[in-house]
């Protein structure tokens, strides 16, 4: 028999067509908003490095919640775990790339006694 307090409620809805149009619709608008303010003059510096991470994190937020549904089931404790591993992952991996480059960098373009 299976255990009644492992079926999720029969009003859990997981997925919508609504939910999938608008995060694409917002994730379409914040790669495009994204690439406007790289490619274009309108900010420089830590100003537009800043404005390009914070557009990311709203897009992965949205993709996470609108796509993957991520704190929509009755026990999202797995899910959760899940995220937070791969974000672990991410930023392991980003902070050892920009390492290695920053490593490459002094180690090939000389540097000044």
């Amino acid at each position: 028999m299976s255990d009644p307090s492992k079926v999720p409620p029969q009003d859990v809805e997981y997925g919508k067509l609504s939910s999938y149009v608008v995060g694409f619709l917002a994730s379409v608008a914040l790669t495009c908003l994204a690439f406007y303010l790289a490619i274009g003059s309108v900010l420089q510096g830590w100003l537009l490095e800043a404005a390009v991470v914070v557009l990311a994190v709203g897009q992965a937020l949205i993709q996470l919640l609108l796509f993957f549904n991520l704190m929509r089931e009755p026990h999202p404790r797995w899910n959760l775990l899940f995220f937070l591993f791969t974000l672990m992952v991410v930023v392991i991996l980003i902070i050892g790339s920009l390492w290695i480059m920053e490593n490459l960098n002094y180690n090939l373009m000389g540097h000044e006694l």
